[in-house]
């Protein structure tokens, strides 16, 4: 029986869970010490972040706040772009979610409506376990 996929919320893309995502690859992200903005996009791998800082995000062309404790969930090829106001540090993960619907952009303030808690449970311990003590 496929399951309904979580509801969309204000144009954001709906996600189906039926099987937990798989985590490709995850860590600490710095920025801001070089140049205070990055872009990027990822092509086949959604982004999660929990964010330790404050900085305006871009996903496509919606701008959010971010604030410490936000987190922001981003599909495939979605363009991303960071305004960091000096030194950021992040928790980050790249995930394959299989059956995923990948055409618009996550909020950051919203995803946490979208995805099952205990997946986003999950994958941010995954992501502490594999940290040095202290590093975040």
């Amino acid at each position: 029986m496929a399951s309904d996929p979580v509801s969309s919320v204000d144009g954001l893309a709906p996600i189906y869970l039926e099987e937990p995502p798989e985590v490709v690859r995850l860590g600490v992200g710095r920025h801001g010490t070089t140049g205070l903005v990055d872009r990027f996009s990822l092509p086949e791998l959604w982004s999660l972040h929990l964010y330790s800082y404050r900085a305006t995000l871009l996903v496509e062309d919606r701008s959010f706040q971010i604030k410490p404790n936000d987190i922001s969930l981003v599909p495939p090829t979605t363009r991303i772009e960071y305004r960091y106001l000096g030194p950021s540090q992040h928790l980050y993960t790249r995930l394959r979610i299989c059956g995923a619907l990948a055409s618009e952009p996550a909020s950051s303030t919203e995803v946490g409506k979208r995805m099952s808690a205990t997946s986003m449970a999950v994958i941010t311990a995954e992501i502490i376990a594999t940290l040095p003590p202290g590093a975040f």
